[in-house]
């Protein structure tokens, strides 16, 4: 469910695991499109000297175990774009009041290492978020593996 479903992320890891999910960390970084992880510029539809902002953050439960760790890359013109760089503001629920994040498209899920270590396979979501018919969000989620199995059946 988790990793098929286009619903909000921290809801739905609310609802696999029974427990209240938090933002932990969240540090930002505004680049140029050049600059931006691989392949994000073309997703969202910019040239490489537009500017996105780069942002990872960590979601915990409430014993303070991390659940998923989240790479975000976006564009800067979107409604709501201020909650991209608070590092106390959960996304999903701040861009979709915002009128941003409506539709998600999953580009991908599989399996990962999740601490460095292949013994360790963690589950893994990448999906864009639009704005209309604007691509304006591309998020990575890796999700921790003693908390969300990472079964091969899982990401099917």
């Amino acid at each position: 469910m988790l990793l098929s479903s286009d619903g909000l992320t921290t809801t739905l890891l609310e609802s696999c695991t029974g427990r209240r999910v938090r933002l932990h960390r969240a540090a930002h970084a505004a680049v140029a499109a050049r600059s931006a992880p691989s392949g994000a510029a073309g997703l969202l539809g910019l040239g490489p000297d537009d500017e996105l902002v780069v942002r990872r953050s960590t979601l915990v439960v409430d014993d303070d175990r991390t659940v998923s760790v989240n790479h975000v890359v976006a564009r800067t013109d979107l409604p709501g774009a201020a909650c991209l760089t608070d590092p106390a503001t959960l996304l999903g629920s701040a861009l979709h009041a915002a009128g941003t994040g409506f539709r998600r498209t999953v580009l991908d899920v599989g399996l990962r290492d999740w601490d460095g270590t292949p013994v360790r396979p963690a589950a893994f979501k990448t999906y864009l978020l639009w704005h209309h018919d604007v691509p304006a969000v591309a998020i990575s989620e890796l999700f921790n593996p003693e908390i969300i199995p990472a079964s091969q059946e899982a990401v099917r």
